[in-house]
């Protein structure tokens, strides 16, 4: 074993599947595990106590403002929600998808979702920071985000979703 390498305690692999990823957050480790007897995934810590219930279909981590949440699926709808780490709803299962590739928020207060066919942003509380009206969130660039309009033509907006003056740019 490597200094500082990490290993998933072998009580945890006998009783889950896991992805072999550890989530150290404020001392204590957490995997995103799946039931061995039954469709489902969830959060267990190092002793293999459930922390998260496995009733999701997929789940994902983020830290914000130094605390730390989960993006669920729910197995049956396929709607996402957010989650704290003791498994309270944040944000109801509302939306149709989620921007996963944007998880570094340290320096943003907003989740990227797509509800009806539309994308917005809304912050931790669910208010809604940027309406949900655009075909397709592309990231983040610099201080601006970079959107698909339904006419199919790319901007960028200010993180109030302000349009900023180089519209209708060109992505390859």
């Amino acid at each position: 074993m490597k200094k500082d390498e990490k290993i998933i305690p072998k009580h945890i692999d006998k009783d889950f599947y896991t992805s072999g990823e550890i989530y150290s957050w404020n001392g204590n480790n957490y995997y995103i595990v799946e039931s061995k007897n039954k469709r489902g995934v969830g959060v267990v810590d190092e002793q293999g106590k459930v922390i998260i219930e496995l009733k999701y279909d997929w789940l994902c981590y983020f830290i914000y403002r130094n605390e730390l949440y989960f993006v669920a699926v729910d197995i049956e709808t396929y709607l996402y929600e957010v989650i704290n780490i003791n498994g309270d709803t944040v944000i109801p299962f509302i939306y149709n998808d989620f921007a996963s590739w944007e998880l570094d928020l340290k320096d943003e207060d907003i989740l990227f979702f797509e509800k009806d066919g539309k994308w917005g942003a809304i912050d931790i509380n669910g208010t809604v920071i940027i309406d949900f009206k655009y075909k397709f969130f592309g990231g983040i660039r610099e201080q601006y985000y970079l959107v698909q309009n339904f006419d199919n033509k790319w901007s960028y907006i200010d993180k109030k979703g302000n349009p900023t003056k180089s519209n209708n740019i060109s992505v390859v």
